[in-house]
């Protein structure tokens, strides 16, 4: 009965050891995949932040064009505004028929 015990406390303390060093090189193995999974997923938040940082900036000026060509009174504040005319002028709108 005393080597049944024997050998079955050798088979668990092997398989404990073997155990370890198999979740030891799992954990080195997997350690720098998770670290740069953690970087990758880091960099696609910030993608996305300046696509979307983009598009709100695509859309303004899609705004601005559409004033641009339909609103004489916004042409004449940012002409202005940029100095292209002075206070003095003055500004004639010619609209096409």
């Amino acid at each position: 009965m005393n080597q049944v015990c024997k050998k079955w406390f050798r088979f668990f303390v092997i398989y404990g050891v073997f155990t370890l060093m198999g979740a030891g090189a799992f954990a080195v193995v997997l350690a720098p995949k998770l670290n740069k999974l953690a970087t990758l997923e880091e960099q696609r938040d910030d993608m996305s932040q300046k696509i979307n940082d983009k598009k709100k900036a695509i859309e303004t000026l899609k705004i601005m064009q559409n004033r641009f060509e339909n609103d004489a009174e916004f042409v004449e504040y940012i002409a202005r505004l940029n100095r292209r005319i002075c206070k003095h002028e003055f500004i004639f709108i010619c609209v096409d028929d």
